[in-house]
């Protein structure tokens, strides 16, 4: 899975900062704490510096997504500031995320990339905020599609799961389609 967030990394270096010199990850996955602890690696950077993070992972416990129209949302590169996010979910109990939706068509959650099951086939939106690595790796393998999803159509589906680089598709969290609520207005 390195091999992903490698990619990602080099792509994002290249769109916003051509003459930096990227560097490998793994480099940076041996200063890693040394307990039994999960954690995320973050890597903030501009063209000259780095800063290197390891953050305790908590897997969030969500219960229901709010589906949520924005068309403004533009998030195709990982950011330290999520405040967009933030104040889509700020009236929001910690246990409900946001299903982003943009013209007509279901996006992610706040931190995840979806996927739909429908008799026993995997579908993620063909339009994320972000394509994910894990996303990115499970299309890779075959064992999700990606396609369209009108927020209109969810409920031809059985379930949705949330995944992301850290919860491949077995640990994600996976909710019935009927937890999803509509026509929320933040």
């Amino acid at each position: 899975m390195i091999s992903y967030h490698q990619a990602r990394y080099e792509a994002c270096l290249k769109s916003h900062y051509p003459k930096a010199k990227s560097e490998l990850l793994s480099k940076f996955l041996k200063q890693a704490p040394k307990d039994n602890a999960i954690y995320k690696l973050r890597i903030l950077y501009s063209e000259k510096n780095k800063t290197v993070e390891f953050i305790q992972y908590k897997q969030k416990n969500i219960t229901s997504l709010i589906a949520i129209e924005d068309n403004s949302l533009d998030y195709q590169w990982k950011y330290a500031d999520r405040r967009l996010f933030d104040k889509l979910k700020s009236k929001l109990k910690s246990e409900i995320d946001i299903l982003i939706v943009q013209n007509g068509l279901v996006t992610d959650s706040s931190y995840s990339n979806l996927i739909f099951e429908k008799k026993g086939n995997l579908y993620t939106p063909s339009t994320p905020l972000l394509k994910g690595v894990q996303r990115q790796y499970l299309l890779d393998q075959g064992i999700i599609t990606s396609r369209k999803i009108p927020i209109d159509t969810i409920g031809e589906y059985e379930s949705i799961r949330l995944i992301n680089a850290m919860q491949n598709l077995n640990e994600s969290v996976k909710l019935n389609i009927k937890a999803i609520e509509h026509n929320y207005v933040p």
